[in-house]
């Protein structure tokens, strides 16, 4: 699944909801992969989860992506963490 990211809200979202159609026997099989992008000129998350640790870092924004150029992002590091758990990636553009 692959999911835009400003405040990180959506990916974790996404997380949840997928364990819990699991958990409730709704689906079988594996949560879905979790795949999170954010603009180059804004990517904390992506960021985040490149560096594999827990530790978010603010950024100024510099893209034209303003809908999604959230530099200090609230949920950022439980998108990050929902990504890592999912075997997922994080990708800038």
């Amino acid at each position: 699944m692959v999911a835009p990211m400003a405040g990180g809200s959506l990916v974790s979202k996404l997380g949840k909801g997928f364990r819990e159609f699991l958990s409730a026997g709704l689906v079988d099989g594996d949560s879905p992969r979790l795949y999170g992008a954010q603009a180059t000129g804004c990517a904390p998350i992506v960021r985040l989860v490149e560096r594999g640790d827990g530790q978010l870092v603010p950024e100024i924004p510099d893209t034209i992506a303003r809908s999604i150029a959230i530099g200090n992002p609230a949920d950022g590091a439980y998108a990050a963490e929902s990504i890592r758990k999912s075997g997922g990636w994080a990708a800038s553009v």
